[in-house]
């Protein structure tokens, strides 16, 4: 009796790398591939082998006598079917199927070929059964690489660089999501040519004798050409290539995740093995990124994520040629709704807390809570990060033209007030120390006042923002100011004033009767002095007449 075993192998984005294992006593064993596979590449005994089918596995058998039974069995196996191809008295003949899916964790699998005599007797075919072991060798996206001219390397929000490489995926379950894996946002400026490289997992892939190249297209029309692979031990690197077309010449933002109406920035990849070309990956060959498609060259050295996100998600689609005027105007129009967020979804604010000692954007981004220069500077720095930058002064700072500063509104006044100042009537005694225990998180502590904090109006993140400065900081674009805390434009200086309730001299030392506070300022034990030296706030309503004015302005 002979023993001829002829497997048949297809495959689909794995290399297959087989061992045939068993004593063959008789007759001959061979791997054949079908139409479409490449079976060029052979090491110590074993094969790899890349199709662009799905996997099968077929059997066939001479050894039968008549009433045999033959049975195929798949160790620690599912979802794989069993298709009987021939059955006679002399032959059997079956092919198995492995679905890709159901393949993408597996290492091994082996098929034993047993010989069943009559009712479950055991016969092994010419002395021993047969046994064949298939080692899956998983090709895995490993890492992905970005770059080329006007490639802008993105930050966290906390100032940490977004590093290459860009996209890593440790476990190879074609996302990278994982703990200790990372998907990285890039950025580039419109219309320009990006190059991409990526790094594949591959066990032996130095021992292999044949020729890799790798190839991706991508959203927008991007298109990787076919590149040589370099063989590491373990893996196979294609450099950095240029894109042979060139991003949208359009202002765009692609989101990673696809929320709402979002999409991914998608690559599509693909290896060939000796020409033959097929997807790679555990997910079909597809990666997907968030990538930010700037109107110019950033005009700023901050590359904080949310930078990018606000300016790209408010001029999403605007024409890469579209004006300056045009691109601000969309982004005023975050900073007007008052609910400015960052990329991870978290709403900045204004003052809500009264302490917060934030003046710029990256204290801004990092925090959460900023004073009016961090959000002069984060409304100015994400146009920047478009590539506007004004050439006029832009930067203005508003102090009182007499008096220390002034309260936003809503405030209102008790009385004809007692202070004796005829020109700032009504009297405040901050609590003390000064000013650690006058300045509440939310609130203004008071021993004595004339002028009470209502509720005030809206800023970015808070209905009621601290209204206690001596000192205002906004934009100025093209003729118009641009109040960023609040999300409201003015268009002179007299425009600016009617936000105000009115305006302040201190905290300063003044003689101050303690029956008018009610109050034992000198701690005697009584309330009966009428000339006691304390520390002092004191109040004028806004009268109208033009009491601030740009005390210093530059071009940020």
């Amino acid at each position: 009796m002979k023993n001829c075993l002829i497997p048949k192998i297809h495959a689909s984005a794995y290399f297959l790398y087989f061992l045939l294992a068993g004593t063959i006593l008789a007759g001959t064993t061979t791997i054949t591939p079908s139409v479409g596979t490449a079976l060029n590449v052979t090491t110590d005994g074993a094969y790899v082998i890349l199709a662009n089918s799905q996997m099968s596995l077929d059997l066939d058998t001479t050894c039968r006598n008549g009433s045999e039974n033959v049975s195929y069995v798949i160790s620690d196996q599912a979802n794989i079917s069993q298709t009987s191809l021939t059955s006679s008295s002399t032959e059997f003949k079956t092919r198995f199927t492995f679905q890709p899916n159901a393949m993408k964790n597996v290492n091994t699998i082996e098929v034993k070929i047993v010989h069943y005599q009559d009712a479950g007797k055991t016969k092994l075919c010419q002395g021993g059964a047969t046994d064949i072991t298939v080692t899956l060798l998983p090709l895995q996206i490993k890492e992905i690489h970005f770059g080329g001219d006007h490639y802008h390397q993105v930050s966290s929000d906390s100032g940490t660089a977004y590093a290459d490489p860009q996209w890593t995926d440790n476990n190879g379950d074609g996302n990278a999501s994982d703990s200790g894996e990372h998907n990285y946002a890039v950025a580039y400026t419109q219309g320009s040519t990006p190059k991409i490289g990526v790094t594949l997992g591959l066990s032996k892939a130095s021992e292999l004798d044949a020729s890799f190249q790798i190839k991706a297209t991508g959203t927008g029309g991007i298109s990787i050409p076919p590149t040589d692979a370099t063989p590491g031990s373990d893996t196979l690197d294609m450099t950095a290539t240029a894109s042979d077309t060139t991003f949208p010449t359009k202002i765009l933002y692609y989101n990673k995740d696809s929320k709402d109406s979002e999409q991914p920035f998608t690559l599509n990849w693909f290896i060939s093995l000796n020409g033959n070309w097929v997807r790679i990956g555990a997910a079909n060959g597809l990666t997907n990124h968030t990538l930010y498609l700037t109107k110019g060259d950033p005009a700023t050295s901050l590359r904080q994520e949310t930078l990018f996100y606000i300016g790209c998600k408010q001029a999403e689609g605007t024409a890469g040629n579209a004006s300056a005027d045009t691109v601000t105007g969309l982004i005023w129009n975050r900073f007007a709704s008052r609910n400015v967020t960052t990329v991870d979804g978290i709403q900045l604010a204004y003052y809500k807390s009264y302490n917060t000692q934030v003046t710029t954007t990256d204290g801004l981004l990092s925090t959460g809570d900023g004073q009016c220069g961090s959000w002069t500077r984060l409304f100015l720095d994400v146009c920047k990060e478009q590539g506007i930058a004004d050439a006029t002064d832009n930067f203005y700072i508003f102090t009182p033209i007499n008096g220390d500063g002034f309260i936003v509104n809503n405030w209102s006044f008790n009385g004809a007030g007692h202070s004796g100042n005829i020109n700032y009537p009504y009297l405040g005694l901050p609590q003390l120390p000064w000013p650690d225990a006058f300045f509440g998180v939310a609130t203004y502590n008071w021993r004595y006042t004339e002028v009470i904090d209502e509720p005030g109006i809206s800023a970015q993140g808070t209905s009621n923002p601290a209204s206690f400065f001596n000192n205002h900081q906004m934009a100025y674009i093209n003729g118009r100011f641009y109040d960023a805390s609040y999300g409201v434009t003015h268009t002179d200086v007299q425009n600016i004033q009617e936000t105000l309730a009115g305006f302040y001299v201190g905290a300063v030392t003044a003689s101050v009767n303690e029956e008018t506070v009610n109050l034992d300022l000198d701690g005697d034990g009584k309330i009966t002095n009428t000339n006691v030296d304390t520390l002092v706030y004191f109040f004028q309503k806004n009268s109208g007449a033009l009491n601030i004015y740009p005390a210093a302005h530059f071009k940020y």
